[in-house]
């Protein structure tokens, strides 16, 4: 069954309620209708929802308050400031710490601890990560895997997941008990590049995929001593983890759970397709996209705003001027020619995304339907870049019951302003809208899966009386949670 997961806040627990009436009806709104569209049913749950109750603000406000509205979300802890220092993560002691401080701001410390890693790929390039912890609030709520942030097409990791503190899924993971890594692809952000001569292709998404995440995935796996990890991507960050799980080779045993961010295999539709021609030809030499976007930048909120350009990459009322400043630039990097080609030559096909030789599909329908990764798609109903559908049908192709897909904008009752590209990470209201799913699905699929009993969230009397069980030496036939087993 496909899940649309019920509305964390106060504000929607009318709307909520009515479409919990209304498929009890068997009748559609305006959000239920497009999913219906697609072949699936829609599970919305007139019970408890899913998503807990967190204390999330409005995207407003300064650092100091977002870890007030953070520390309200951790059980066990307190509503008031949570000091994230004073404790370390497991390490082989190679990283070298960065601060304590956001990197993505001048203003107050957010209680992060950031220490920065490289590590080599297969072909001598350097990449840079960066690791984030909070000691505190990991000691209130201890997390099984750590959480990998994988940005977009030539974007910096932190300009995209940590670009102001008050809008930093990085900081607010690390808040929230995890242990979270940011990772600057091949080209982008801080790590190395390969030497471009002119008129080569440079380096392609394949190159990101076989050579870049292996050696990061590794890396993180290695200093954390875990065996997975819940990989986030934001754009082509996603298409990468789809890429991952349709090879099944040794990359995709280390994914525990993926999240896509305004991605898709799937690009119909989107401005590029529609302006091939241009963009290729602006790219034939490569695409100085930092200086495109600095200038971008520089004009935000000015009466020379570039507001057309603006709006390929966020809704301009749901970004914060500094926000639109900051992100572009410092988001991004010289776009090597072969990386555009790549892209181009595929992802508006009815097959989406291909290898650069167009051997495989980065989102393989013959092999994720037997997939059971559990996956969620988030994608804003203005994206230009990953158009909605094609999020949706990239969601689709998974196997199994722990697959979801959530469109933001008004029109699906799931936002008060239209979402772009960039804005279901550091929009606005992203911190309402937007991350409370995040949050709820790695919660959801963080620890253990009970043996024989296939995705149950079990309430708290279960979890004791399996720790009475266990420690009697008993082995438990069945575990049913407060939310019961899904078929």
């Amino acid at each position: 069954m496909f899940n649309c997961a019920k509305f964390p806040s106060d504000r929607h627990t009318a709307l909520a309620a009515h479409l919990g009436a209304l498929a009890a009806s068997a009748r559609f709104t305006n959000a239920s209708v497009r999913l219906a569209e697609t072949g699936f049913s829609v599970d919305v749950d007139p019970g408890e929802p899913r998503i807990a109750p967190l204390n999330f603000g409005d995207g407003q406000g300064s650092a100091a308050r977002a870890m007030e509205e953070d520390a309200a979300g951790l059980q066990g802890a307190t509503t008031h400031f949570i000091s994230c220092t004073g404790g370390t993560p497991r390490s082989s002691g190679r990283g070298s710490l960065i601060s304590n401080a956001s990197s993505g701001s001048d203003g107050p410390e957010d209680g992060v601890q950031r220490t920065g890693y490289t590590c080599t790929t297969s072909d001598g390039v350097r990449l840079h990560l960066v690791r984030g912890f909070c000691a505190a609030a990991a000691a209130a709520r201890p997390r099984g895997h750590p959480v990998m942030l994988v940005p977009g097409l030539a974007s910096s990791a932190e300009a995209t997941f940590d670009v102001v503190p008050r809008l930093s899924l990085f900081g607010h993971l690390a808040r929230q008990g995890y242990d979270v890594w940011l990772v600057d692809l091949r080209g982008n952000g801080k790590s190395g590049a390969p030497d471009v001569r002119p008129l080569s292709e440079g380096w392609c998404v394949d190159d990101h995929l076989f050579r870049d995440m292996p050696s990061a995935v590794e890396l993180i796996l290695r200093e954390t001593g875990a065996e997975q990890l819940h990989w986030i991507g934001h754009s082509m960050g996603g298409m990468l983890a789809t890429g991952a799980l349709s090879m099944q080779g040794p990359l995709a045993q280390t994914v525990r759970s993926v999240v896509m961010l305004g991605s898709g295999c799937y690009g119909a539709g989107s401005w590029y397709s529609l302006l091939k021609p241009l963009v290729l030809g602006l790219c034939c030499f490569g695409f100085p996209g930092g200086v495109a976007g600095a200038t971008i930048g520089k004009l935000a909120g000015t009466w020379a705003s570039l507001a057309v350009m603006e709006a390929v990459f966020y809704w301009r009322s749901n970004t914060e001027v500094d926000v639109a400043r900051r992100l572009m630039s410092t988001a991004f990097r010289f776009i090597p020619r072969g990386l555009v080609y790549q892209f181009l030559a595929s992802i508006a096909t009815d097959g989406g995304l291909t290898t650069a030789d167009g051997r495989m599909q980065y989102c393989d329908p013959k092999v994720l339907r037997h997939v059971t990764t559990p996956v969620l798609g988030v994608t804003g109903d203005w994206d230009l870049f990953c158009p909605p559908a094609g999020g949706l049908k990239t969601v689709q192709q998974f196997g199994g019951d722990a697959r979801r897909f959530i469109f933001v904008g008004p029109g699906y009752g799931t936002a008060k302003d239209h979402c772009g590209h960039f804005d279901v990470i550091c929009g606005r209201n992203a911190r309402s809208e937007v991350w409370p799913y995040v949050t709820s699905f790695l919660e959801e699929h963080d620890n253990p899966i009970i043996v024989g009993v296939a995705d149950v969230v079990p309430s708290e009397g279960d979890m004791e009386a399996l720790g009475r069980a266990a420690a009697a030496g008993a082995r438990p036939a069945q575990c049913v949670g407060s939310c019961g087993a899904r078929a």
